[in-house]
């Protein structure tokens, strides 16, 4: 029997992009409409529901932890202004490949905002 955490958790960032968009679709437009904030909090929670799903084609459960750490980080306080301006200018595409991001360079979901602090603001800068 597979366990839960064996099932798409080590998907590549294209195949994983590809999978969430689609399943965001019908959405996406909406979402990409709103506020920075609003717009983080909908994706997030749409790629921890889709992950709890457990589909053969969705994505591993660890996708969702990283979701809930992502927006933790962002509701917490604990960014930096500049690192939140960024986070609030990325559309639904960005914030899906940085939940896939976060996933393979953070061990923990403690590491998400120490990631973000570090490399969100840099990168989008040097844009």
């Amino acid at each position: 029997m597979q366990s839960i955490l064996d099932c798409n958790t080590h998907l590549s960032k294209e195949e994983f992009t590809k999978r969430v968009c689609t399943f965001l679709r019908p959405v996406s437009r909406k979402y990409n409409k709103l506020s920075g904030y609003e717009r983080l909090k909908n994706v997030t929670l749409d790629i921890e529901r889709y992950a709890r799903w457990n589909e053969e084609d969705g994505i591993g459960i660890p996708y969702s932890w990283t979701s809930y750490a992502l927006r933790w980080a962002y509701s917490s306080l604990r960014l930096p202004q500049d690192t939140e301006m960024a986070l609030d200018a990325m559309n639904v595409r960005k914030l899906v490949e940085l939940v896939h991001t976060c996933n393979e360079q953070c061990p923990t979901q403690g590491d998400v905002l120490h990631y973000l602090c570090e490399n969100i603001y840099t990168s989008e800068r040097s844009n």
